[in-house]
């Protein structure tokens, strides 16, 4: 199943950010090391990343992760703020001195769930790429 067809209906123009190459940097866990290679990833890969992250943070798989994550009553990922400024910063760290997100700009809400905090960066990398352009 591709990213797209996994995230479909969750984020807006999700094919808008576009597939990676192989040439691009990617690390172990999947998270970009170039902003050319963030700018590259689908909402597929993003979650995907955003969870192998957290579940390092955490020094364990990703299927444990999610097996042992506290859920919303709706299913999603509930996680806690020091987690999702951890991948926040993660993303930052690629975009040097010009942020992908300001810490400031994004409220509790906006990173209390798994898709929230996917959807934020969803949307930064989006923004950012049309600036790109």
């Amino acid at each position: 199943m591709t990213g797209e067809a996994q995230n479909e209906g969750l984020f807006p123009a999700v094919a808008d950010i576009g597939s990676p190459t192989r040439s691009q940097s990617f690390d172990a866990l999947g998270a970009p090391l170039s902003p050319e290679a963030a700018l590259a990833m689908t909402s597929g890969e993003v979650e995907s990343a955003v969870a192998n992250v957290l579940a390092d943070l955490d020094g364990i798989d990703s299927g444990t992760f999610f097996a042992e994550a506290s859920r919303t009553p709706r299913g999603d990922v509930v996680l806690d703020s020091p987690q999702a400024v951890f991948v926040i910063a993660r993303f930052n760290r690629v975009f040097g001195k010009k942020k992908l997100i300001k810490l400031s700009t994004v409220t509790e809400t906006d990173w209390s769930t798994l898709h929230a905090l996917v959807a934020v960066l969803v949307q930064a990398l989006l923004a950012r790429r049309k600036v790109a352009a």
